[in-house]
């Protein structure tokens, strides 16, 4: 989970991207305003399609002074400037059997003290087993009571097993605020277990 006092030292800013290794999924970053600089090595989310990220395209990125950073991709001009105020992560523990219906995997609550905006990405890896017939996984974010960013996979074969990943990016009003991943089978036939480990990552600024 996170820490308040130490995530708040973060900062997102801009830079330009002079290199990026698609295998890695790593980029090298000369930060705006400091061209002797380059940070080399900085991972990037995984919701960001390698056809975002040309050499040479301004992104946006997150830095902390003491573990280097992360890549969020193509610069968000309106939060350049804003300051990151609770960065945190939750992970399942174990596997859960999925059913037809939409239920929480992992979820987050925090208060807001002000106005702000959240990038939240989930992860979650689902096996299917007992195969009858080819049937459809489906993940999706929740934030506020809405559903965000649905991604789905179709089983073709029993042991069938795949990684979905789903990401969403909006403002969030001072107060009470949640979000949490969700994921469903999409019939009856079938066994879908979403594997321990599944994630909910996310940032919020203000």
């Amino acid at each position: 989970m996170s820490n308040g006092e130490d995530w708040g030292r973060a900062r997102l800013l801009r830079g330009v991207l002079r290199a990026y290794d698609p295998v890695e999924h790593v980029a090298a970053v000369e930060p705006v305003g400091a061209s002797t600089a380059l940070l080399e090595g900085l991972p990037v989310l995984g919701c960001v399609a390698p056809s975002e990220l040309q050499v040479g395209r301004t992104i946006s990125m997150v830095l902390w002074p003491d573990v280097g950073g992360v890549v969020l991709g193509p610069a968000m001009a309106p939060y350049a400037s804003m300051r990151l105020w609770d960065l945190g992560v939750v992970a399942t523990e174990s596997d859960v059997a999925l059913t037809i219906t939409y239920a929480d995997l992992v979820a987050a609550e925090r208060t807001l003290p002000a106005d702000g905006v959240l990038h939240v990405q989930g992860v979650v890896t689902v096996e299917v087993t007992s195969f009858q017939w080819s049937n459809l996984t489906r993940a999706r974010l929740m934030v506020e009571g809405g559903g965000h960013g649905e991604v789905l996979s179709r089983a073709l074969a029993s042991n069938w097993c795949e990684t979905l990943t789903t990401s969403w990016v909006g403002p969030l009003e001072a107060g009470t605020r949640s979000w949490s991943l969700q994921a469903r089978k999409n019939g009856g036939a079938n066994t879908h277990t979403a594997l321990a480990g599944a994630y909910l990552l996310w940032m919020v600024f203000l």
